[in-house]
């Protein structure tokens, strides 16, 4: 770890490599900018899937570049000894097998089955999270389960829970005084056990819209019907309104009995509602909500809330031509949903954008075999916004918090960056685990950097390696030359002194924190 370091190398010389990481970023200009099974929805045209045919018309870096990508988004990663012939060194990168990486992955979201009982008792005895009495940590609950558990159906139904809580269209909005921090476990496990039993995305926007949780919320009829029809439907006609919250009139929260859901406000409604969401048959609220759900627009709206963070910062234009290709698929279930996007060509190879705190950490965690330690996820989830580690919501990014969702566009002003940059920096790559270690010691496994293959690398070789554990690229000639040279001059020949001194570089580097599209990346990895 880094005290041990300390120790070993001296308090000066690791002050002296912290100062001459930060004189490099000043100085190098190689940064770059930042159990029923669902249909076969499979997007044809602007949507289309990636191949493996498109990824072997790249070299080995780009192909480990675009395998990554997935597997950030995912919150996952794999590590360069994985994917390289790190034998054959990084002069001329090889692939270790030619395997097709990214049908392997959506395979195992499919047809990869694990049991969720047994996540729940390593969450208890590694991280201390029992979720069947700490409902209150149902965040961090989620980021554990996401860290540890393997590429499954399982997992993927609880990544798909964890994107639809912090979205405008199922975020429990922990923020306000009516939400308990248990309506956020309702919601989230709702999402996780409707997808295990197959329900498609009507079945569980109908489910959500009726619950006390959705209630909690949008708390009055008049305000809870106009959110519904925004929400799910896009559709924002003032005139509707009070038709909607008519026919929900007798619905109301009870602030006397712990905002408690109860249906006898006033007298239920008993006349049509003329002219509601283009129909005559509207009456009570379940008709309402059962109209919403069965809506023709349901579908494309929910998708169009989703591909807002996908696809941050791109055209209408754009997002409305992917929709439309991906919709003409018969998409009906979230995970053809995710699949239509996260799998696409058009994602994969072509967007660029600011990585959420749990993309860029997660997935760097995955590409260094980090291991976390006990209470590390209940820390990173605290609402305390003076947590003495760096925290969601001091990055302002707090999980399942914000009423209408997490802002898409991440947010960098200085003192969020600063927060995140911290975490990233000393929690993940500047800290490093020695086999055998205690539940409470966290870091990179030190067998990243020290094994046989990796031991007889040469010095550009491993400076290569670190890049592309990282970064996901390979070193510069200039980092390389500045690098050498800073090692030679300083007198560092552990390979885990030489990786924190590369590692500390690389979390100052814009490109940890992006997706890059290929535009960005030359043919020779750079």
């Amino acid at each position: 770890m880094v005290d041990n370091v300390c120790r070993d190398m001296g308090h000066i010389q690791m002050i002296r490599i912290t100062i001459l990481s930060t004189l490099l970023i000043l100085a190098l200009t190689s940064c770059i900018e930042s159990k029923q099974p669902v249909g076969d929805a499979v997007p044809r045209g602007f949507a289309r899937p990636i191949y493996d045919g498109d990824l072997k018309k790249l070299e080995p870096v780009e192909q480990y570049q675009v395998y990554n990508k997935l597997l950030t988004t995912l919150y996952k990663g794999d590590t360069v000894q994985n994917f390289f012939d790190v034998k054959s060194g990084f002069t001329n990168p090889q692939r270790r097998n030619n395997g097709n990486v990214i049908e392997q992955v959506r395979d195992r979201l499919h047809n990869n089955d694990v049991s969720s009982a047994d996540y729940n008792s390593l969450l208890l005895s590694k991280h201390n999270i029992d979720i069947t009495i700490d409902k209150p940590y149902t965040q961090a609950y989620a980021l554990a389960n996401l860290q540890e558990m393997p590429l499954s159906r399982t997992f993927y139904h609880h990544w798909i829970a964890y994107q639809l809580t912090n979205n405008i269209l199922f975020s429990p909005g922990l923020e306000l005084d009516s939400v308990f921090r248990e309506d956020a476990h309702t919601i989230y496990m709702r999402l996780v056990q409707g997808m295990n039993d197959g329900k498609s995305i009507s079945d569980l926007v109908y489910e959500h819209m009726i619950s006390q949780e959705n209630w909690r919320r949008f708390r009055s009829p008049e305000d809870n019907t106009r959110e519904m029809m925004e929400i799910y439907l896009l559709r924002f006609n003032d005139a509707e309104v009070p038709l909607a919250s008519t026919a929900c009139k007798n619905w109301y929260l009870d602030v006397n009995d712990r905002y408690a859901l109860k249906y006898d406000g006033a007298e239920p409604n008993t006349a049509p509602q003329i002219g509601l969401l283009d129909g005559d048959g509207i009456i009570s609220c379940e008709d309402f909500y059962r109209a919403i759900a069965r809506h023709p627009t349901l579908v494309r709206a929910v998708m169009s809330r989703i591909i807002d963070h996908f696809f941050y910062g791109y055209s209408y234009e754009f997002k409305g031509a992917f929709i439309n290709s991906a919709m003409a698929a018969g998409i009906t279930h979230f995970d053809e949903l995710f699949d239509a996007i996260v799998f696409s060509y058009e994602y994969l190879t072509k967007v660029t954008r600011t990585q959420s705190f749990e993309e860029s950490f997660l997935g760097g965690a995955g590409r260094l075999n980090w291991y976390s330690q006990r209470g590390f996820f209940q820390g990173k989830t605290t609402s305390d916004p003076g947590a003495s580690a760096p925290s969601l919501t001091q990055m302002n990014q707090p999980a399942m918090s914000n009423k209408l969702g997490r802002p898409w566009k991440i947010p960098f002003d200085s003192l969020s960056l600063a927060f995140y940059h911290k975490s990233v920096r000393d929690e993940l790559l500047m800290d490093y685990r020695n086999v055998g270690g205690s539940i409470y010691d966290r870091g990179w496994d030190i067998t990243l950097v020290e094994n046989a293959e990796v031991n007889n690398l040469s010095q550009n070789d491993f400076i290569h390696y670190l890049m592309l554990s990282t970064v996901m690229r390979k070193a510069t000639d200039t980092e390389l030359s500045t690098f050498s040279s800073l090692f030679t001059s300083e007198g560092i020949t552990r390979r885990r002194d030489q990786a924190l001194a590369v590692f500390d570089y690389a979390s100052r580097l814009a490109e940890f924190y992006n997706m890059r599209k290929f535009a960005e990346v030359g043919s020779n990895g750079y």
